[in-house]
């Protein structure tokens, strides 16, 4: 990373790791050809992911639902 010019690191936020009630995974999904990749969460219209090309999908993950809504 330093060689692409980021010299500092600095937290973005904190997830949780383990899965409770109201949390939902949240995926990355990742585009060889353009070298690319989406956040999604695991209630996502993924078909139009892989339609678009994003085949590597990989756990990062727990969001928080604010509601029963959201998913």
């Amino acid at each position: 990373m330093m060689q692409k010019g980021y010299t500092l690191k600095s937290l973005q936020f904190y997830a949780p790791i383990r899965r409770a009630e109201n949390h939902v995974a949240v995926y990355r999904w990742y585009r060889s050809k353009t070298k690319d990749w989406v956040t999604f969460q695991e209630y996502g219209d993924t078909d139009k992911l892989w339609d678009k090309g994003y085949r590597m999908k990989t756990f990062q993950f727990y969001g928080i639902m604010r509601n029963e809504y959201e998913r």
